[in-house]
């Protein structure tokens, strides 16, 4: 920010009060920054403010869409009692192995009459073995035939097809792998170490080579995924980042590629979530990727989306990324002020989404018009009159400005009872990519970039639609090297059915 100048002897007096009006706003920006410093260092990283300060603000147009009881501070708080433990939860297909322990023949006499005692009933007690995994070498023998009568030609029965030819990757030992790096975030070279405690000799540049290979595999059907992601009437998308090695003449340095998630709205179909590997955050990745979109598309303020609503999607924004701009300017404030007072008329938009989230589409719609509608009318009313009153460039100025300017985007999920109010969804199927990143860093190049991306694609839309992960992958990568075109339907995760 810029120093103002000191005025001179020749300066009027409205020049020195506009001065001095200046100096004071700088002040107080500054102290601004100086409380949001001291926040973010030593203060708690949680985005909840606390909700007795809310009787110090005193502001109008505070409207209250649900109430909830609230405990009275006139009775003591109970003792809090001990954790209970909590049950040991087994998936109804685990096999279960039963163990009868009886009785001697020569026990089962009454003690008081000497007569024989009959069975009237039992009591069963359960415990969960884990047997661990076990390896096994399948070998395939095909006889050859021959005539000795022409001796001309020899007959034998073709090799079943492989997911890998020519390798000893058998489809269990690659859904293994998969498993293991996508979903466990084992890195390649610890996947070596754990190998060869069970006896197999696996080099992680062989591991790398079958990975490459099953991608390519698998690539028709998250393509086929892809056609049935743009049916969708709504698609999240997000971004994050995944360091690439540079290809250039240093090796040594990474690029800042991206990965992005396209996933549907489970209220409205199966579950389905894809991820898309890009060099760059350049608009051409999302706008290629759901390009002829034209539903709703639920992401943050990120202008490369603007193309895709400009060729005719609409844009639902996130209003988690709105509330998060307001908790920022709410941390520079001493006392409970304007900051807060957005944050609870958001509250009130929350707690109204809590009780409809399991109501019919309809049901959602007309609750949101009836009481989120009139929030956000008085809302955005009181957001216009406050713009003027603070500096932009100050918290709460940005956070007013970034609301106004994505108005539209902010309140446009009132329009379907499917849409959501933010895109935690979204957020939520990129933990994922932030935990594999912790493990293995970075990916080595933008081939091993797109492979992540489909297996990511194959994995977490299994996990959505609760499938066995290493018995889908086992059976796709098993019938997928023989599948015709018409087969891929059969093999899609929210298809897919396993086999008796």
């Amino acid at each position: 920010m810029a120093r103002m100048q000191i005025a001179g002897p020749s300066t009027t007096l409205d020049e020195l009060h506009h001065c001095i009006h200046g100096l004071r706003e700088e002040i107080r920006v500054l102290k601004e920054q100086l409380r949001l410093a001291l926040r973010r260092q030593f203060g708690a990283s949680s985005e909840a403010f606390c909700a007795d300060q809310l009787s110090l603000l005193e502001l109008t147009d505070v409207a209250v869409v649900i109430t909830e009881p609230e405990e009275s501070n006139d009775t003591p708080s109970p003792r809090k009692s001990r954790t209970t433990r909590q049950a040991v939860i087994v998936n109804r297909d685990t096999p279960v192995e039963r163990i009868e322990v009886d009785l001697d023949e020569a026990a089962k006499v009454c003690n008081c009459c000497g007569g024989t005692l009959h069975r009237i009933g039992e009591d069963c007690s359960y415990q969960v073995e884990l047997i661990p995994a076990q390896t096994k070498v399948i070998e395939t023998a095909r006889p050859k035939y021959g005539c000795r009568g022409c001796e001309t030609g020899v007959k034998q029965a073709p090799l079943p097809a492989q997911p890998i030819p020519k390798s000893m990757a058998s489809a269990s030992l690659l859904a293994y792998l998969i498993v293991s790096k996508y979903v466990d975030h084992i890195p390649l070279n610890r996947l070596e170490q754990i190998l060869k405690r069970h006896g197999i000799i696996l080099p992680r540049s062989t591991q790398c080579d079958w990975l490459m290979a099953c991608a390519t595999l698998l690539k028709p059907l998250v393509a086929s995924m892809r056609s049935d992601l743009l049916k969708s009437p709504q698609i999240f998308t997000d971004d994050t980042i995944l360091p690439l090695q540079n290809d250039q003449a240093s090796r040594n340095s990474l690029i800042q590629a991206r990965l992005w998630v396209y996933a549907t709205q489970p209220r409205t179909g199966p579950p389905i979530v894809l991820y898309d590997f890009t060099r760059t955050r350049e608009k051409s990745g999302p706008q290629t990727f759901l390009r002829g979109y034209r539903g709703y598309v639920q992401a943050d303020a990120y202008g490369g989306y603007d193309g895709l609503y400009a060729a005719g999607a609409k844009e639902v924004a996130c209003m988690a990324h709105c509330r998060r701009y307001f908790f920022e300017a709410s941390e520079s404030e001493v006392t409970p002020g304007p900051a807060h007072h957005v944050l609870t008329q958001i509250g009130e938009l929350y707690r109204l989404e809590r009780a409809i989230k399991h109501n019919r589409h309809k049901q959602r719609k007309k609750q949101r018009r009836l009481h989120a509608k009139p929030v956000l009318k008085r809302l955005y009313r009181w957001l216009q009159a406050q713009r003027s009153k603070h500096l932009p460039k100050g918290k709460f100025g940005k956070a007013v400005n970034y609301a106004l300017n994505h108005w539209q985007a902010l309140t446009r999920y009132c329009e379907a009872g499917y849409l959501e109010i933010d895109n935690n969804y979204s957020e939520r199927e990129m933990r994922p990519i932030a935990l594999g990143r912790k493990n293995y860093l970075f990916t080595g190049s933008e081939r091993g970039g797109e492979a992540a991306a489909i297996f990511y694609s194959l994995v977490e839309s299994a996990k959505a639609n609760r499938l066995n992960l290493h018995a889908y992958l086992t059976d796709v990568l098993t019938r997928m090297p023989a599948a015709k075109a018409h087969d891929l339907n059969a093999l899609l995760p929210y298809r897919w059915q396993p086999t008796e």
